[in-house]
């Protein structure tokens, strides 16, 4: 057979076809698989997922032991289209930051327990989003949730996660109306691996997404800053709604001290054999 003319030569290199995207069953299979053989801290992305199939991953990963057990955050914003996957968070340093300012006050006391549920922490999948984000499904690092509502919410994540999280922040203000503060924790590192941090401050306001602050996390600020000026402030009110007692004051504040949250991180950090800047 003689040797193919460069036209011909031409059309089989122009015959290649392009690969198709994974359909939603095998993005949940290699999901499932990918956490069946993980034993620390990793995250990875599928993008220009459709609403419907984010969804249908979504609920369907929820309904297997893998998740629960690699301790896996399943997200899916329905805007971006994008579905995050994250196991082992080696900076989850929020809840006890959240913890410790709220045994501070009557808001985890028995009284309030017999009124209403409010949880402190993280770990609630939550799916009730409106709008162009109703597809979404949300795993928050931390929250504040007083029955089925998170007024508070705090998010975080490495440089590389920081898109995401700026696109969570505005799943949480216009897709529900109900959150009122999201704070997000952004951990980048040096050119010499060190751990920098900063903590944004977003507030509902007006319907939007308003930066109200930013504080330093690491390195910590010297000279050591005004307490009074180092805190992040919200109040009963906005945290208890309608569920707020008869004798408790709506207008009392309470506050998530930065001292806290670097003492808590910088134990954490070290644990994971990490240098703060």
């Amino acid at each position: 057979m003689p040797p193919p003319t460069h036209s011909a030569r031409q059309k089989l290199r122009g015959a290649s076809v392009e690969k198709s995207p994974p359909s939603p069953q095998e993005i949940y299979d290699e999901i499932v698989h990918q956490l069946h053989t993980l034993d620390d801290f990793k995250e990875w992305v599928y993008e220009g997922i459709e609403p419907d199939d984010g969804d249908l991953i979504c609920h369907s990963l929820l309904s297997t032991g893998e998740v629960e057990s690699k301790r896996a955050f399943i997200n899916f914003n329905s805007v971006t289209k994008a579905l995050w996957v994250r196991a082992f968070n080696p900076l989850a340093v929020q809840t006890q930051w959240m913890q410790d300012a709220l045994w501070q006050t009557d808001l985890l006391s028995e009284k309030m327990w017999d009124r209403c549920l409010i949880y402190v922490g993280r770990g609630t999948t939550h799916h009730g989003f409106s709008g162009p984000y109703l597809k979404s499904c949300k795993r928050p690092d931390g929250h504040i949730t007083v029955n089925s509502d998170s007024p508070l919410v705090v998010e975080g994540g490495w440089e590389n996660a920081w898109p995401r999280i700026q696109a969570d922040k505005d799943l949480w203000i216009y897709g529900t109306t109900s959150t009122h503060i999201v704070i997000l924790l952004k951990w980048s590192k040096t050119a010499d691996d060190k751990v920098q941090g900063v903590a944004e401050v977003w507030r509902r306001l007006e319907g939007k997404a308003v930066l109200d602050d930013e504080l330093v996390i690491f390195p910590e600020p010297v000279p050591t800053p005004d307490p009074a000026r180092d805190r992040i402030g919200f109040t009963q009110g906005l945290i208890l709604g309608s569920m707020i007692l008869e004798d408790q004051d709506p207008d009392v504040v309470i506050y998530l001290e930065m001292a806290k949250l670097r003492k808590i991180a910088r134990k954490r950090l070290e644990r994971q054999r990490l240098t703060i800047a």
